[in-house]
């Protein structure tokens, strides 16, 4: 499944399939190639699995989007944007349950990517942060604001988005940005236990319960509007005059 993929590594054990970030180098940034990777294996998988594990190499889980490639090519970050969206959704599939293993730092569209995951697992190490305001970006799109809303509140995601603080894992999972903190030792035990758990329960019993869930959960649909886009293209200019490392936002 994953052959001639350079982003990510693929192997199924059951009925759970286990996904990684694999360009440690860069951050695992959520580029434009990293995106089509991802939808690749999730609208590819088969049809019997129940459970996607998103984990990354490296010391840190996704430093948000590619820095190099929004400022290079302003014009196709609205493209981009909608990939990221899609990508999102078929994350949230009510026939799929995703869990989200989680180390070292998440930023920007990586909260969004985490924020995507039914289920979050992290190490003592995980940190979370919002910096598109200080960078004078739009917070992340994708529909990931509208998530990460839905996940944590609108008060706590405009703390974070307006101070553009680092999120502890212990504040983290206080917030509802993780569900559970395990012992780095223990971490990949712990999701590899709770996606083989979750992977054997009865299709259409996941299929209601997330529906149910994603019923009560705040509406999105706003979340990618039209007017966006030239925030979008104006702020990828204006990023061009900054520096950060890894090229992620």
């Amino acid at each position: 499944m994953s052959d001639g993929m350079k982003n990510v590594s693929v192997h199924r054990d059951g009925a759970v399939l286990y996904v990684q970030l694999t360009r440690p180098d860069r951050g695992n940034v959520l580029d434009e190639a990293l995106v089509d990777d991802l939808l690749a294996v999730l609208r590819g998988r088969p049809a019997d699995l129940r459970t996607v594990v998103l984990s990354a190499v490296g010391p840190d889980f996704c430093l948000g989007g590619d820095r190099r490639e929004l400022t290079g090519a302003p014009a196709a970050v609205p493209r981009i944007g909608e990939k990221t969206r899609l990508l999102f959704e078929a994350l949230a599939l009510p026939d799929l349950v995703t869990v989200a293993q989680l180390h070292g730092r998440a930023v920007g569209a990586g909260v969004g990517l985490a924020a995507a995951c039914d289920l979050r697992i992290g190490s003592p190490d995980s940190t979370f942060r919002l910096p598109e305001a200080a960078l004078g970006l739009p917070p992340v799109w994708g529909g990931a604001l509208a998530r990460i809303i839905g996940q944590i509140g609108l008060a706590r995601t405009t703390e974070m988005v307006l101070t553009s603080r680092v999120i502890d894992a212990t504040s983290a999972q206080q917030m509802g940005l993780l569900h559970t903190v395990a012992p780095t030792e223990e971490l990949e035990r712990s999701v590899r236990r709770t996606a083989a758990s979750i992977a054997r329960r009865p299709a259409p019993a996941i299929q209601m319960t997330k529906r149910i869930l994603q019923a009560y959960a705040a509406p999105s649909r706003l979340a990618d509007v039209g007017f966006l886009e030239s925030d979008l293209m104006a702020g990828a200019i204006a990023l061009a005059a900054t520096s950060t490392s890894h090229n992620g936002i």
